[in-house]
């Protein structure tokens, strides 16, 4: 190296430092030396700092690189000056920093217009500074084109005004220059001309000072739209580019080519010299290049600009499939310099991970390594910290680096993340690869000038989150703000093309911001941090924005009016808060860019006309077809102080003002043109402040602490990412994987995360269709544990795998009689393989049951009278042995059951089947076999428990080769499935999840069809707060559920509104992991009660929206969902959160099952950890007793352990079925005779002992047994009885209610869903009454009771049964399951499980904000008579017996008639048509003839209809009820002592009561009797049949219509409704009082109903909503019709002197009107409530 020292006296780098700080060339020596590569020195000379380079621009960064790593100055954009000290930090020895890499390039055309568009001289000398600061050598110069343009333009013809028509606006020249449009945002006035020009020459100037090479525009075709026809030349139509027309292209191997280049090099010489390098993209986004010969444009062009300048060098963006390789490739090398402009994320080099991957990359042309970042000069953090310096290095490394020329910086806009364009300017300069963790530390001392521990900890959660975006992504530019977005409901990015996804997590930003803010009053006065810390806030902002967005989401769609409403306000308080905190600093300011457009224009006019240049571009960028249908509508948006306030405020008010209208009146809101609204806005020319509204440190400290009180957006939430799904799915076969790519967001907070599979194995015929039938069928088979291989006398080894469970894996066999006497048990072991026997052992085990007189040859049921037990020796063998033992019998054996296998065992053992030996000969050889080979009708074979392997298939994952999970895992009973996966912590960044399906030879593995593979994650700090009740009872203790992931945290927990809740302060140390309650008790109403929890170094804001006054009315809603999990931590906590933060309920209904869920055995540990938990949440729970499968035997704790204050009991379900209407459960030998030994008392299917007769063995009934009606009932109610065990509680869909009650049930619920709803509810209300149960209930089979699931009403059929069963007086509304997900994996991400869980929530909302008072009012009773076999749910043969007396009669049939009261219901299965009904007259009671007196005293009249068994205790009540005023009506059938069915009636030998009531001679009457009794009357009809009889039925079904219209006509004076078809109502007593629910019945019209109350001879109307239950209160001569799902009437006040108006107590959750209706005066008017809360209201007078 030759070197030679200069000492200048003036340059660029000494005029530079100057300008940085007066007086600071100084304390530089600056020494330029002649060098072979470039390159930079820092040294000392005294006291002097000694900077040496090849040329000054190396100099200038040299300076950079002392400032920064010695002085601690970091010069910016937004602070390019400095107060240096008097003696500058020493060097402590020479450093040299040396680079190959020639080209340091700068800036993107689009640059020149999101940024730059309106510089001017004082501006660009400092950009000009910062670039040779930053070592940049080759900047895109395009200022001043316009005047080239304009000259090329008139010398071809065109007059100054289509040149103008031509030329773009100042805020769109790049994209013009970029061959995209023309002359929008034009024309230009002369002084936009002249000024360009000047300044563009001073720019040059500057740049040639410092040795820039400065990048002109070359020519490449581009002429206006009109050339062709103008100048008579061949052009060819690019096309359109986002709804621009594009100019016209001159084909480049024309003559004209040639000749026009040449006058635009010419014209370009002229105003600007001769250049190096032109840039050309003449195919740039989409340019046709139909009909273009590449190879030859390519050298047209090439040729072009060779003739103009020899030297040049043509740079080219690549981006896309542009530059064409056919274009390029026979260009000379050197001649071409390609800008590989999005290297970061999409490389061009030759990358083959990329997704623009070139093979060749840019083949002999040297290319530069390029990062775009930013698009649309959005503002917001971003960066690929990491990926960034690994791609360079890799380029570095690869083959490519042979052409790599420089580096580049290709941003749409600057002065945003200067810590990313810092990192790539440096990267030349640093020869080893770094990490960007290390070399953060040193940015953030040089930029703040030292170290604070609080900015450390800040930037390293940065660091590792939003600005390390993972290699794979190719989001454009930031996380846009949800704040700038055109308002929706599936808002998830802002510009069309953003493709935006979340790669870390929003409270990680927070976190940062919040250290920051800690920060601030250490560093005021810091213009870089506090340049810093309100760009961290402000995205801080926009992340609680986007968490409180979400949360709007879900209100919204869960259709919550209230909570809706107080989201929206809380969103709307964001933007105005990011508007406040961005008034602070001029760069986050739209007047400062407003300001800068307008200070360029010389007139007013020309001042709006650029206003509107840079208003439109950051709004709707172009006309309203570009806007719109061309997508660019803001995609240049800015979260800017002003356009906030102005523009996206304005968008969210207007858009959730209409959506909250929308939500009230149920009326769809009008689409908004917000392209009209925006349009406005750019029109404006009102004045924004370009200088800071207030101190930054002081106001970010404000707004972050506004922030993060504001109550939403604080709960722990999920975040799922669907890696892949489709509906046909993926087939894994054994031992092969499914592969997927993700990319796992870094996180500084700790994260959970989990797998989430849906999918299910390929079964083979018959078992291919799935579902729990055929789980069942498949369950006992040993099919998939049968070995063929490992044998040595048989066909097939029986193999066992055990891991120590606590369950048994045995097959069974039962063999027949035996004589007593000695026998010997032999069971060949054909292998073991460290095989532990534990406690129970594993071996042979003989059940021995002794024949007795009472005990059938099969019969199993009872434990054996004899146990033998033949032990197999634990340890590893592949020695054939035969383990064997005598035993012996000492009576006459009825069968022996044998059991091979065990319990707690580990290992592997295979065995073939034992045998037993008699004196030498085998007399029981039980190979085993396949079940296909079982010879049809063998009621004895191998049946396994636990052996079938295809239910566990087993799973390997893997991350990136690195195997995190391997284990079996269970495949449920549904048509479609899904599993969970826990991931462990190591799992992060970019990789390839790959999911094996293991066989385990010799078990079978089917393949297994994927169709989804999710990736779910939660935040698990110290603690999270999951859920926050919304209403809380006023005296009643509720809690706020958070979960804790380590030990002893401790949790400060205070609100503000000690009057409303208490404790108003507590201090909570929650000693173990897991989930827990936060206690609150409401002592008096108040709304928006704040709460916050301090613990973990954070606090969390949360709001209680309400505590209200209601009254304890012990009504419950929940859902069975909890079917579908094992009862295993930590994946059942996942499940409790989801249920309680969802609002499924406030009951828990614990529903174990293997078939769903693979539970196979509780714990006392998981029974205590969660019926704690739900004491302290104050939710009641129940236990649905299951065991429908062998493996499931062990589901079910004794109730004494689950009990609690909270514990309503054991429930069993649809016992009435296994007694009754099930008639598909065969026997099927062994396996059903196991199956009811091992099935549970007071459980599913009705444990039974199989009944063995000789028509057959029976499963839970004898179908020939029952003698006569009465025997039919006492055998129904024995049985029920028989099987209730433990449980007191039991839902089922039949209407043998009483039966059930008789049976010892405290409490019954109705199964709906599948019949007449309204009809069902009355019997199960009427035998409630009968039996004093005031507490009953309903089961709604949602996926199983109407079908489809998925199809759109299905959510309101759900809805519609939740709200008859609360009208009807349930007082446990149990949704059965499928919210969480169902058969078919419509799950609670599906639009249809959305659906239905609103459908829960609102019935929720209802319940627990109104007070159900009083007792339903029923006028009519219907008897169902004593030995009544009627059930609604199926029209079999009465008590389910076989023959023809048994067959559906009359006396059934006669409950048809209930259409009278129910005219739309099916009386039978039915749905979802003729499920709902109106009801003309209210509702009726289905009440047991044994009802005792002061039942039937609530009725007017009491009519008999289906069977009745005469009895004389039941009509001497009936009796008495006539007497007392009561109207009774019956047919001589119902007198009737007959118990045969199919026998006539005939009257009772005791008849005195009878002949009391009718006379004497009633046995000669026929026709119709009206008999005045007492103050009553009997209305009997004499015929001996029953009403449904043709002779009979219209009679009597007029007699009903009478009764009812005549009762309707009394009840109408004092307050009644009269109702159009489409309504069903009920009607609730309280005093006197009424309250009317109303229900649009008519699910098919979603047209609002209408309805009548009239009282007093008034009418009132008013309409009856889908979707809602009306409540119309009356109080006397006033009623009060809220609109709000969740406003209540509590209560009238007269005035106290009886003078002036009443007042009314209407309690709401939000705003709403309520109807007033006073049919004393004839006044029928609104009042509208304001606001949530308790509210007294004076009425008119």
């Amino acid at each position: 190296m030759c070197l030679w020292a200069v000492c200048l006296q003036a340059h660029p780098v000494k005029d530079m430092l100057e300008r940085i700080d007066r007086g600071a060339s100084k304390k530089f020596i600056l020494e330029l030396v002649e060098a072979d590569s470039s390159f930079f020195e820092l040294d000392r000379k005294g006291e002097k700092i000694v900077v040496r380079a090849d040329n000054y621009v190396d100099m200038a960064a040299g300076v950079n690189w002392y400032l920064k790593y010695y002085a601690g100055v970091h010069l910016s954009w937004n602070c390019m000056t400095a107060d240096l000290p008097d003696i500058l930090p020493p060097v402590p020895q020479r450093e040299r920093h040396v680079t190959s890499l020639r080209y340091r390039y700068y800036l993107n055309y689009c640059t020149y217009s999101y940024s730059m568009a309106f510089w001017d001289w004082e501006r660009w000398e400092r950009e000009i500074d910062w670039m040779a600061l930053h070592g940049i050598n080759l900047p895109l110069s395009i200022v001043g084109m316009e005047s080239v343009w304009l000259n090329v333009l008139g010398r071809m013809g065109y007059s100054r005004e289509e040149a103008d028509s031509f030329i773009a606006g100042p805020a769109f020249q790049a994209w013009w220059l970029m061959n995209n449009i023309e002359g929008w945002g034009g024309p230009n006035p002369d002084s936009w001309y002249s000024n360009r020009l000047e300044l563009q020459q001073k720019i040059l100037a500057r740049m040639k000072e410092y040795g820039m090479e400065p990048v002109f525009p070359g020519y490449s075709g581009m002429l206006p739209h009109d050339a062709g026809e103008r100048l008579g030349i061949e052009v060819s139509d690019p096309g359109y580019w986002n709804g621009y027309h594009r100019p016209a292209f001159l084909q480049p191997g024309s003559e004209d080519f040639s000749r026009i280049a040449a006058i635009y090099y010419e014209e370009l010489e002229k105003l600007f010299g001769k250049a190096r390098f032109y840039s050309m993209d003449p195919f740039h986004e989409g340019g046709s290049i139909e009909g273009v010969d590449l190879a030859a444009a390519g050298k047209s062009i090439w040729r072009a600009m060779k003739d103009a300048s020899p030297e040049a060098v043509w740079v080219a963006q690549a981006w896309g499939k542009c530059p064409y390789d056919e274009m390029i490739r026979d260009l000379p090398a050197g001649d071409m310099l390609v800008l590989d402009l999005y290297s970061e994320s999409r490389p061009q080099w030759g990358d083959p991970a990329s997704t623009w991957y070139r093979e060749q990359g840019f083949r002999q042309h040297g290319w530069i390594y390029c990062m775009l970042l930013n698009f649309g000069g959005n503002v917001g953090l971003h960066g690929k910290l990491d990926h960034v310096v690994n791609e360079f290095y890799k380029a570095k490394e690869s083959p490519f680096a042979a052409t790599l020329e420089g580096v580049g910086l290709t941003m749409e806009g600057i002065e945003n993340n200067p810590v990313m364009y810092e990192l790539l300017t440096e990267l030349p300069w640093r020869p080893e690869r770094f990490s960007g963790e290390e070399w953060i530390e040193g940015y953030i001392a040089a930029r703040y000038g030292r170290k604070d521990s609080d900015v450390s900890e800040a930037w390293k959660i940065l660091a590792g989150t939003i600005y390390n975006a993972p290699a794979s992504s190719t989001q454009q530019g930031t996380h846009e703000s949800v704040f700038c977005a055109r308002p929706s409901m599936d808002v998830t990015q802002v510009s069309s093309w953003a493709e935006t996804r979340d790669y870390y997590w929003p409270e990680d930003v927070m976190d940062a911001a919040g250290k920051m803010a800690c920060a601030a009053e250490r560093f005021r006065g810091n213009w870089n941090f506090e340049y810093d810390l309100i760009d961290i806030v402000r995205q801080a902002v926009a992340e609680k924005g986007r968490l409180v967005y979400r949360e709007m989401q879900e209100a919204y769609r869960d259709k919550d009016m209230e909570t809706f409403g107080k989201i929206s306000d809380c969103f709307l308080q964001l933007i105005l808060l990011q508007d406040r905190l961005l008034s602070t600093m001029p760069e986050f300011m739209a007047g400062t860019w407003l300001g800068a457009a307008r200070s360029l224009g010389t007139s007013s006019r020309e001042k709006d006309w650029l206003e509107w240049n840079a208003r439109v571009q950051i709004t709707t960028w172009g006309d309203r077809t570009a806007s719109e249908t061309g997508g660019l509508r803001d995609y240049a948006h800015k979260e800017w102080s002003g356009l906030l306030r102005d523009v996206y405020y304005r968008r969210w008010k207007v858009w959730l003002d209409a959506l909250a209208e929308s939500m009230r009146t149920g009326v769809p809101a009008d689409s908004i043109d917000f392209y009209l609204m925006d349009e406005a806005w750019t029109r404006l020319h009102n004045e924004y402040p370009c200088l800071p509204q207030g101190d930054p440190a002081d106001v970010a400290r404000e707004v972050y602490d506004a922030c993060v009180s504001i109550p939403y957006g604080g709960l722990q939430r999920e975040r799922r990412t669907v890696l892949y799904g489709t509906e046909q799915g993926y087939t894994v076969m054994p031992d092969s994987s499914f592969a997927v790519r993700a990319s796992v967001a870094g996180s500084y907070l700790p994260v959970r995360r989990m797998v989430r599979v849906v999918g299910g194995a390929s079964l083979p015929e018959p078992f291919a269709a799935r579902g729990e039938t055929l789980f069942r069928e498949a369950e006992y088979l040993i099919d998939d544990s049968l070995d063929s291989l490992v044998t040595e006398n048989e066909r097939y080894s029986l193999y066992f795998k055990g891991d120590g469970e606590n369950f048994e894996r045995v097959a069974y066999y039962r063999i027949g009689g035996m004589a007593p006497g000695r026998f010997t048990a032999v069971l060949p072991v054909v292998g073991k393989e460290s095989l532990e026997c534990g406690d129970n052992g594993f071996g042979l085990e003989m059940d021995v049951y002794y024949a007795r007189p009472d005990r059938a040859s099969m019969d199993i049921y009872d434990s054996p009278d004899t146990v033998f037990f033949l032990p197999v020796g634990g340890g590893t063998s592949d020695a054939f042995e035969k383990v064997s033992g005598e035993f012996e019998v000492t009576r006459e054996v009825s069968c022996i059951l044998l059991k091979v296998g065990g319990t707690g065992f580990s290992g592997r053992c295979w065995v073939e089947s034992p045998y037993i030996l008699r004196q030498g000969r085998r007399i029981a050889d039980i190979p085993f076999m396949k079940s296909s080979e079982i010879p049809e009708g063998s009621t004895d074979y191998w049946a396994g428990c636990n052996l079938s392997s295809h239910s566990w298939p087993r799973w390997r994952l893997s991350f990136n080769g690195k195997i995190c999970f391997e284990d079996n895992v269970f495949d449920r009973a549904s048509n479609v499935a899904d599993f969970y996966i826990p991931l462990p912590e190591w799992i992060e960044g970019e990789g390839v999840f790959s999911l094996t399906l293991v066989s385990e030879p010799p078990q079978t593995t089917f393949p297994y069809i994927l169709k989804s593979f999710e990736l779910l994650e939660e935040p698990a700090r110290d603690f999270e707060a999951v859920s926050v009740p919304k209403y809380v009872r006023v005296g009643e203790t509720a809690g706020i559920l958070v979960e804790t992931n380590r030990k002893n945290v401790r949790i400060e927990v205070a609100s503000a509104a000690d009057s409303v809740v208490s404790p108003a302060s507590q201090t909570l140390v929650f000693a173990e992991p897991g989930l827990h309650a936060v206690r609150l008790k409401g002592i008096v109403p108040g709304t928006d009660v704040p709460v916050s929890l301090t613990g973990g170094g954070r606090t969390v804001s949360v709001t209680v929206p309400q505590v209200l006054v209601r009254g304890y009315d012990n009504v419950y809603l929940s859902s069975g969902d909890e079917v579908y999990m094992d009862k295993r931590q930590p994946l059942y906590d996942y499940f409790f959160k989801w249920y309680v933060s969802s609002r499924i309920g406030n009951w828990y209904q614990f529903r174990p099952s293997y078939q769903w869920s693979g539970f196979r055995e509780w714990t006392p540990e998981f029974i205590g950890y969660y019926k704690n938990l739900l004491c302290d949440l104050n939710m009641p729970y129940a236990w649905q007793v299951e065991g429908r499968t062998l493996a499931g035997s062990r589901l079910n704790p004794p109730a004494h352990l689950l009990a609690s204050p909270m514990f309503r009991g054991k429930q069993a379900h649809e016992n009435d079925g296994g007694y009754n209407y099930w008639r598909h459960f065969l026997y099927e030998g062994l396996y059903s005779d196991l199956a009811a030994r091992a099935r549970p008392y007071g459980g599913i299917f009705a444990k039974h002992r199989p009944i063995y007769t000789d028509k057959g063995v029976f499963i839970h009934y004898d179908p020939y047994r029952v003698r006569d009606m009465a025997d039919g009932a006492g055998y129904l109610v024995d049985n029920l009885r028989y099987s209730k065990g433990e449980s007191t509680r039991h839902t089922g869909p039949s209407t043998f209610f009483r039966y059930l009650y008789q049976a010892g049930y405290e409490w019954l619920g109705a199964e709906q869903m599948y019949g007449p709803e309204e009809l069902v509810m009355s019997s199960l209300r009427g035998a409630s009454l009968a039996w004093s149960r005031p507490l009953f209930g309903s089961l709604h089979a949602m996926q199983w009771g109407a079908h489809p699931f998925t199809a759109p009403e299905h959510s309101l059929w759900l809805y519609m049964s939740l709200a008859v069963a609360y009208m009807h007086g349930s007082s446990h509304i149990n949704t059965e399951e499928a919210l969480w997900t169902d058969e078919y994996a419509n799950d609670r991400y599906s639009e249809s499980g959305r659906q239905h869980r609103y459908a829960q929530n609102r019935m929720l909302d209802f319940i627990q904000t109104h007070t159900r008072r009083g007792r339903q009012v029923s006028r009519i009773a219907v008897v169902q008579g004593r030995n009544d076999a009627w059930n609604v749910s199926n029209r079999g043969t009465l008590w389910s017996q076989e023959g023809a007396k048994w067959a559906f009669n009359d006396a059934s049939r006669s409950f048809d008639l209930l259409k009278v009261f129910y005219p739309d219901h099916l009386v039978d299965w039915c749905g979802p048509e003729n499920m709902f009904t109106h009801t003309p007259y209210g509702t009726v009671d289905l009440v047991p003839s044994e009802a005792p007196a002061d039942v039937w005293d609530r009725y007017s009249a009491v009519v008999f209809l289906g069977w009745n068994t005469y009895d004389e205790s039941d009509f001497s009540r009936l009796e008495e009820f006539v007497r007392g005023g009561g109207t009774l009506v019956l047919t001589a059938a119902h007198l009737n002592a007959e118990l045969q069915p199919d026998r006539p009636v005939r009257f009772p030998d005791n008849d005195s009561l009878i002949r009391k009531m009718l006379g004497k001679d009633y046995r000669s009457w026929s026709g119709r009797k009206e008999i005045d009794y007492g103050e009553g009357r009997i209305i009997y009809f004499a015929q001996k049949c029953y009403p449904a009889d043709d002779r009979l039925r219209n009679d009597y079904e007029n007699e009903l219509y009478r009764l009812a219209g005549a009762q309707l006509a009394e009840d109408l004076p004092e307050g009644w409704i009269r109702t159009a078809e489409g309504v069903s109502y009920t009607v609730w007593g309280h005093g006197s009082s009424k309250t009317f629910y109303l229900l649009d019945a008519d699910w098919q019209d979603g047209t609002p109903e209408k309805a009548v109350w009239s009282c007093s001879g008034r009418d009132f109307v008013f309409p009856v909503r889908p979707y809602c239950i009306e409540t119309l209160h009356q109080y006397g001569s006033l009623a009060f019709l809220p609109r709000a799902n969740t406003t209540d009437i509590l209560g009238v006040m007269e005035p106290e002197s009886g003078q002036g108006c009443a007042t009314v107590i209407v309690q709401t959750a939000g705003e709403d009107v309520v109807e007033v209706m006073n049919a004393s005066t004839g006044q029928h008017y609104r009042i509208p409530v304001p606001s949530a809360g308790l509210h007294c209201i004076p009425l008119r007078d």
